[in-house]
């Protein structure tokens, strides 16, 4: 489908004032005051954002009583279960919660859900199979809990205290928790809906470390320095697109600069092995490189892979697991092309789906680990709300993404009726469904779609571009001052800029599936280089007529050149 190219409207006054007063390019300016950064001091935070400007933890709904429990069960030594996630979110919240209780004296046992054979979240058997045969006192979980009514109602039952960490969507009435530690319930008024299920694990940590302190708790050991957690809080915040602003800004930025130290034994076995080769560790590698990695584990396997791989004390272990990563993270991505190429295939023969409000299909043999990552991409190409369902096992078991504007849990609660399980947020969702239901969700889904959008028409995302900046004038400097905006991500996102009449000097494939390029603008341009990846033909053109691009760096086996991320082109 044809997608239409805007230019962001900006104040150019008011950016052109902004750079004279910061000494910065007028580019950024233009960017900070699209960003609603409109004063030196408010430029100055963004740029420098620090960990004591963090809200209160104590803010989040529950958080004191899941504080006094805590304290409770390291006192007394209790058994505790750490029950997380299987995605990047929920392995990374996991990992803070498990290496924050053994820095206080703990042996936490975890367990992390397989995807497959056990689904998602916290589960009756979970209770009765783990929690019991380890003598769990308490059980916390990370990144999901708030819909596992009925496991947490037993565990009450045989005497076991469940505290919940999570983000996800609430929908009442609340799970019978001793503690539900979650932004998104109704009642909680700490204004931090934005946290991701890492997030949520950190601020419990650093409630516990400070009532720990207030104790004396620490006075004969060292106390933690959490800063040291804030690199898997910034994997698990940029994997789940939760918006980089607030305190995720805050977070993701004290992670990334704790990833550039690469003190750690999986850090360091992931540069021994070239998976990331720079000692600058950006937003774009953390999204692209770290966690697909660490989300291939549990979409292919089994979660727990990633888990001992973060958790590692040596780089002993750490390599062969990393290793595995790798070869896990290839699979998934051959398994995640197969179904692509099926659905495209299938568009092309049949160019009423593309008219559809939504779309919705289901096959046996797609593996249902890899369904999220090619709805996410459907649904940025059709512009509309993809379902994709795999029926292999004998029941449908799908993945959801969404586009902005449309809130697709709620699409899924008006289709309750033919789902069995579902939960999720507003951009992604997954559901467990009888096959025989699917067409009746179908039809449900679209109607609700177009009921939340206001038209049966899918649109594409325009390509939206902040600023034209022709190949002559990217700069060092430029680029150097654009690294000031990291982390780019939702709600901060990597700046777009135009450039036209751009020249194909050369190019190549990169693969089965990416072009690399080289490009110039006129004889007194520089020659620029280029990658496009996933592009939607099979060569360039000899020159376009517009591109549209991401400015960045080519940081890999020593290289550190300018480079091009194309996101769109017009012949």
């Amino acid at each position: 489908m044809t997608r239409s190219w805007q230019i962001k409207d900006t104040d150019t006054d008011a950016a052109l004032g902004l750079s004279r007063g910061i000494r910065c390019h007028p580019l950024i300016g233009s960017l900070l005051i699209q960003r609603g950064i409109t004063t030196a001091a408010a430029a100055t935070a963004f740029f420098h954002p620090s960990l004591a400007s963090l809200a209160n933890p104590f803010d989040l709904a529950d958080m004191g009583t899941a504080v006094q429990r805590v304290t409770q069960a390291l006192v007394n030594k209790e058994n505790i279960l750490v029950f997380g996630d299987y995605d990047t979110d929920g392995v990374c919240a996991t990992a803070i919660l498990v290496g924050f209780l053994r820095q206080a004296g703990a042996d936490p046992l975890w367990h992390l859900p397989h995807r497959i054979t056990e689904g998602y979240g916290l589960a009756p058997g979970h209770i009765d199979q783990v929690a019991l045969p380890g003598g769990i006192g308490l059980v916390i979980t990370a990144d999901c809990g708030s819909a596992s009514h009925e496991a947490i109602a037993l565990a009450k039952s045989r005497g076991i205290d469940v505290i919940v960490t999570d983000h996800h969507q609430v929908s009442p009435p609340l799970a019978p928790a001793l503690a539900l530690v979650n932004p998104q319930r109704p009642d909680c008024d700490s204004g931090l809906t934005h946290l991701s299920g890492s997030g949520v694990a950190f601020f419990l940590v650093l409630a516990l470390r400070k009532h720990l302190r207030e104790l004396g708790f620490w006075n004969h050991g060292a106390e933690p320095n959490l800063k040291n957690h804030c690199d898997l809080v910034a994997i698990g915040t940029i994997a789940d697109m939760v918006p980089l602003t607030a305190d995720n800004r805050i977070l993701a930025r004290a992670g990334l600069e704790v990833l550039c130290q690469a003190p750690k034994p999986w850090l360091q076995a992931l540069r021994q092995d070239g998976t990331l080769s720079d000692p600058m560790i950006t937003s774009r590698d953390v999204a692209f490189r770290l966690a697909p990695r660490l989300n291939a584990s549990g979409r292919l396997d089994h979660a727990g892979n990633s888990l001992n791989f973060l958790l590692a004390q040596d780089l002993a272990t750490s390599l062969p697991l990393a290793a595995l990563l790798n070869r896990l993270n290839s699979r998934r991505q051959d398994l995640e092309k197969a179904i692509w190429d099926d659905i495209n295939n299938l568009i092309r023969t049949h160019p009423g789906l593309e008219r559809e409000p939504t779309l919705v299909m289901a096959d046996p043999f797609w593996h249902e680990g890899v369904l999220g990552i090619a709805a996410g991409r459907l649904a940025k190409q059709m512009g509309k709300p993809v379902v994709l369902i795999s029926t292999k096992s004998g029941m449908g078991k799908g993945s959801a993404r969404s586009v902005a504007g449309i809130d697709l849990f709620r699409a899924m609660t008006m289709s309750a009726d033919f789902i069995q399980r579902y939960g999720g947020h507003e951009m992604a969702a997954g559901l467990t469904l009888e096959p025989a239901m699917i067409p009746g969700f179908a039809q449900t889904f679209s109607k609700a779609v177009v009921f939340l959008r206001g038209t049966t028409t899918p649109a594409p995302d325009p390509v939206l571009v902040d600023g034209c900046l022709q190949p002559a004038a990217i700069s060092e400097a430029l680029v150097n001052e654009l690294e000031w905006l990291e982390p780019f991500g939702v709600g901060n996102p990597e700046p777009v800029f135009m450039a036209e009449g751009v020249k194909v000097d050369h190019f190549r494939r990169m693969g089965n599936a990416h072009w690399q390029l080289r490009l110039s603008g006129g004889s007194a341009a520089p020659v620029l280089e280029a990658v496009w990846f996933n592009p939607p033909a099979a060569k360039p053109p000899a020159r376009f007529k517009r591109i549209a691009f991401h400015l960045g760096r080519n940081r890999w086996n020593g290289k550190n050149a300018i480079r091009l991320f194309i996101q769109a082109g017009e012949p």
